[in-house]
């Protein structure tokens, strides 16, 4: 009995540090709260120079499922230090530059204008699938 009684115990633990553990993933990689308008604003002033959304290739990359295909962290680097991405050999950062032949300037983004363009592509993203979506029915 005492030696199932520590098995149960060792499996509660583990159950417990595997919660804890999933929890603290989910609150890193969740990104912080930001303004579409704010974001569609600032996109339009300072990276519609470069890139669309939604409307294929510029100088750089139509953004349009940007947050779908990169992770939040990728995308906060990129946006906030591309030029560090690719002093540490980033391999996306590497090949974006191949394909355009264009390093992304640092625009000195602060947080809160990054989040608010996580925040329009997000929203641009949702948009975009919600009408393509209505269109299949």
């Amino acid at each position: 009995m005492p030696g199932r009684t520590w098995s149960c115990f060792l499996i509660a633990v583990a159950l417990v540090v595997a919660a804890l553990f999933v929890e603290a993933q989910k609150q890193s990689a969740t990104p912080a709260a930001g303004s579409p308008e704010r974001g569609k604003t600032f996109f339009q002033r300072d990276c519609a120079i470069c890139h669309t959304v939604g409307r294929g290739k510029q100088i750089g990359p139509d953004l349009l499922g940007v947050t779908r295909r990169r992770s939040h962290r990728w995308l906060v680097a990129m946006i906030q230090h591309p030029g560090e991405l690719m002093r540490r050999h980033d391999p996306i950062a590497v090949a974006l530059f191949k394909k355009y032949a264009v390093e992304m300037p640092d625009l000195h983004v602060n947080d809160a204008e990054r989040d608010d363009l996580i925040a329009y592509f997000e929203a641009e993203t949702a948009a975009h699938e919600k009408t393509a979506a209505s269109k299949q029915e």
